[in-house]
């Protein structure tokens, strides 16, 4: 998170890559990726974090995750 969180504020893009890795925990999307929402919009995280050689599973379940805390933390 920290490495994240440290390039999206000086606006450089990530590039996080899964190869090997078969399957993530919501848990670990949460504090990776949805905790960033708390500093950045989606748009932000969307167009400076990249994802490579990650499964199908993988990819949407990040993207579900940020999807739906956003829309939760806008309607709050």
């Amino acid at each position: 998170y920290m490495a994240m969180f440290q390039s999206l504020k000086a606006d450089q893009r990530v590039v996080l890559n899964f190869g090997g890795v078969r399957t993530a925990t919501s848990s670990f999307v949460n504090n990776a990726f949805v905790r960033l929402l708390s500093d950045f919009s989606l748009a932000h995280i969307k167009l400076h974090v990249g994802v490579v050689r990650s499964s199908r599973q993988i990819n949407e379940l990040i993207r579900d995750r940020l999807e739906r805390a956003a829309i939760g933390s806008a309607a709050a």
